[in-house]
């Protein structure tokens, strides 16, 4: 050894090189940006600062505890003079201006960036908050106050929190939200209400990520919906109010058919009536055929019930109602309809049916 004190030295030099390999790791961590801007350019400044005083006080030990193995002593002890009396000021000082330079770099970069994104918040676009632990909003801008109507004392006063903004409904939903929030670190835009101070409701529309040192505090951006979700329902409501007026409008056309359409079952409940009294009045009375026209009396009289309602429901002021339809029964409701005209004209009709077809 070459002194007494090459034990304190050593342990200091460790010291040094552990906290500069730290401190050059640590900056591994900070995103280096774009080639040649402000952020890639400070880190580099600051990594040379901190390598120049690592390598210095590598070499510092190797001197104390190497040389001392390969020359004289006295030797040893004049290199390591000479190393700390020449270049010791000056890797303190190159090793300082470097990191000071980028030390200041890097807070200008921070303010720039940090005034981008106050520029966002107090532009006031889309209501933000930011909240802290235990999930209390912590900060908030006045979109997002006018949103919920409240001010910024009753963010400090109430502590309000993320959970106390969404209905007591809806919570079971803001906790799958949450859950994926903590999963991923990033929630995409959902639809939600949030309850005002006045005890209303408010459609949004909600993003949130989680800063990423920070675990428990994140940002999130809130859109309001009120005039979409009105302008939803103006639509809707538009479009029923044009769908009635075609269907009223609609009637004028259809009057003739609908006369006819009730003017055929009519027409058949009175031939029918006339063939059943026939067929009483012979000697002895048909009651078979009698029976068989009255039957087809009844079927007449439901199918005429039938028209009524459904012209009811076209001209009703409700929205549209899909049924069911069964293409057999159907066809054979028009050649019932229409059997008495075709006859009277010498017409005859034949149907082909495939059984079992799905209704429609």
């Amino acid at each position: 050894m070459i002194s007494d004190s090459v034990p304190l030295m050593t342990t200091i030099d460790l010291l040094i090189i552990a906290v500069t390999v730290y401190g050059i790791w640590r900056c591994r961590l900070i995103g280096h940006g774009k080639r040649f801007e402000r952020p890639r350019i400070s880190l580099l400044l600051i990594n040379l600062g901190l390598l120049t005083v690592a390598l210095f006080y590598a070499a510092d030990l190797a001197t104390m505890h190497v040389l001392p193995m390969v020359i004289e002593m006295g030797e040893a002890r004049k290199a390591m003079e000479a190393l700390h009396r020449d270049l010791n000021w000056l890797v303190i000082l190159f090793a300082m201006i470097s990191m000071s330079i980028g030390f200041i770099e890097l807070l200008v970069e921070l303010q720039r960036r940090e005034a981008k994104v106050r520029r966002l918040i107090d532009a006031n676009i889309v209501g933000i908050f930011i909240w802290g632990p235990n999930d209390r909003l912590v900060d908030a801008n006045e979109a997002f106050l006018r949103i919920t109507g409240y001010s910024r004392d009753d963010l400090v006063s109430k502590r309000l929190g993320r959970t106390e903004l969404t209905p007591t409904e809806m919570r079971s939903v803001d906790k799958q939200r949450l859950a994926e929030l903590k999963a991923t670190r990033v929630v995409h835009p959902y639809e939600t209400e949030y309850v005002q101070r006045n005890g209303g409701r408010v459609p949004v529309l909600v993003g949130m990520a989680m800063f990423e040192e920070a675990s428990e505090e994140g940002v999130a951006f809130v859109l309001d919906l009120t005039a979409q979700k009105r302008a939803e329902r103006a639509y809707t409501q538009a479009q029923m109010e044009l769908a009635h007026a075609n269907r009223v409008a609609t009637m004028s056309h259809l009057t003739a058919s609908i006369a006819h359409e009730i003017k055929q079952p009519l027409a058949a409940v009175v031939a029918c009536a006339n063939a059943g009294m026939n067929w009483l009045g012979a000697q002895p009375p048909n009651l078979d055929e009698a029976r068989q026209a009255f039957d087809a009396i009844v079927q007449a009289g439901l199918r005429t019930d039938d028209v009524i309602d459904r012209t009811r429901a076209l001209v009703k002021k409700a929205p549209p109602r899909r049924d069911a339809l069964a293409i057999n029964e159907t066809i054979l409701e028009v050649v019932a309809l229409t059997r008495l005209e075709a006859a009277k004209n010498r017409v005859s009709i034949q149907t082909q049916l495939t059984e079992g077809l799905p209704p429609v």
